[in-house]
């Protein structure tokens, strides 16, 4: 059974920690640093033999280690996680660090290990089948697109307290939207240029607007994590194609070719 360390025990803790059962593999350690938590989690984990320690060094024997801090602090933990003996698997919650020089030794370091990024998006249903359709040549040669990825996280938050909440998630381009810039390059099979970028309103809940090139086709990505009606994060993308266009989010795919629309719903 592969034994497994989380770093970082919040939200994306426990849900990770409890998706480790449904995969076959144990829970073995826990990295933590504020103290309350510390002491709940030697509570209600201890009896179950799971090491609960405050630096990573402290994990034990571990084949595999999830780091679920947030993004601005990636870098360090994950070149401390990468000098452990014994290791064989890391995954990292997105983004994998805040510099593409950063994200680039991180994985030269990591070489000859499984490692992987939370971008969950490119096992969904939906975007499965857009990148079949696209592969397919259904829409032919894609010429531009637009995207969006909203929620409302911080809709109603005081301005300090959204700034505050920006601060430790990396910005909303990191956060959310690096889910939608991974699908983009994913489905089209090509590195991102930004061209342009820019804020539409003002303070912590402004929305972010970039223009982009991936292969020969441009496009625009908005980004927002004050959008009304968007309890549920939400990636969409709408490409247009020689053919026709094509449109799938979290929920659905919708196809237009030759007068015709095809509807596919996420079961």
């Amino acid at each position: 059974m592969v034994r497994v360390a989380i770093v970082g025990f919040g939200k994306m803790g426990v849900l990770h920690g409890a998706l480790l059962s449904v995969v076959g593999a144990r829970l073995s350690a826990v990295v933590e640093r504020k103290g309350l938590l510390v002491r709940g989690l030697r509570r209600s984990l201890g009896g179950r033999g799971v090491r609960v320690a405050r630096d990573v060094r402290d994990v034990g024997e571990v084949d595999a280690v999830y780091v679920l801090t947030p993004v601005p602090t990636h870098y360090s933990i994950v070149k401390e996680v990468l000098g452990l003996d014994g290791l064989k698997g890391v995954f990292v919650e997105k983004t994998l660090t805040d510099s593409y020089g950063r994200s680039r030794e991180l994985c030269e370091r990591a070489e000859g290990l499984v490692t992987a990024v939370g971008y969950q998006r490119r096992f969904s249903v939906t975007f499965r089948h857009a990148l079949k359709l696209i592969r397919d040549g259904v829409i032919g040669d894609v010429e531009g697109f637009t995207g969006y990825a909203y929620s409302s996280d911080l809709l109603g938050l005081r301005s300090e307290d959204a700034f505050k909440a920006l601060r430790v998630r990396g910005g909303v381009v990191r956060d959310l939207g690096s889910h939608l810039i991974d699908l983009v390059s994913w489905l089209l099979k090509a590195s991102i240029r930004v061209l342009r970028a820019r804020r539409v309103g003002e303070g912590p809940c402004s929305e972010v607007a970039v223009d982009v090139k991936a292969g020969d086709a441009l496009g625009t990505l908005r980004f927002s994590l004050c959008r009304e009606g968007f309890r549920v994060p939400e990636v969409g993308l709408t490409l247009r194609g020689s053919r026709g266009s094509l449109a799938v989010s979290d929920d659905e795919v919708v196809l237009e070719v030759g007068g015709e629309r095809r509807v596919w719903y996420r079961p």
